[in-house]
């Protein structure tokens, strides 16, 4: 089973293959798929033909599944389909970091950009990052924190640059979750820092 959220339609759409979308491996169950109201985890539809409708057993379970979703997800829409930024350490002076390999500035903050998972309502990276070497270096012994800014670019390594950096929270990494949290925050106070307004122009 996969599952995506459709910012377009406000669904979440489930599809019956196991593999990841981008491996483009097809089964019996693959084309299989159902939408659901992502406020509501109600059906907005499903496959209908042979091939594509999944059996009454299966859209059950998407359905308690979708209805999850909607508990977790619903008045939060805006974050799944948004970009976040984690800066490690404190913003530098003059708003721009120092590339450690050539000792030249770049162009402004080095970020990584993230987005909320799905599943377990973490933050985590998206996978647009140069490398877990690079990661586990620059991230050893500093603090995390989510950042908003103005993308003006990528820099040496490849990741996002932002100017007018505000640190917005502190960040834990929950290992068991795969992702970081808000510190310090219930999820209530959680929920209000990442879709304020200050937060709201979060994209690259």
């Amino acid at each position: 089973m996969r599952v995506a959220y459709q910012p377009h339609r406000q669904t979440f759409r489930f599809d019956g293959g196991n593999a990841p979308a981008d491996d483009r491996v097809f089964d019996a169950q693959s084309l299989r798929w159902a939408e659901f109201n992502a406020v509501t985890g109600d059906l907005v539809q499903a496959g209908t033909d042979w091939s594509c409708k999944p059996s009454n057993e299966q859209l059950d379970a998407w359905q308690a599944v979708a209805r999850t979703y909607a508990q977790m997800w619903g008045q939060r829409l805006d974050d799944l389909h948004s970009t976040f930024y984690i800066r490690y350490g404190n913003v530098p002076k003059g708003g721009r970091s120092t590339n450690y390999a050539t000792g030249r500035k770049e162009q402004g903050v080095s970020v990584y950009a993230a987005t909320y998972d799905l599943n377990t309502g973490a933050i985590v990276f998206d996978g647009r990052l140069s490398g877990a070497g690079t990661l586990a270096f620059v991230s050893s012994d500093r603090t995390p924190h989510l950042v908003t800014g103005h993308y003006v670019g990528d820099g040496s390594d490849g990741e996002p640059l932002l100017r007018q950096v505000q640190v917005v929270a502190e960040l834990s990494y929950d290992a068991s979750l795969e992702g970081f949290l808000i510190h310090g925050n219930d999820e209530e106070k959680e929920r209000t820092t990442i879709t304020g307004e200050s937060c709201s122009s979060l994209y690259l």
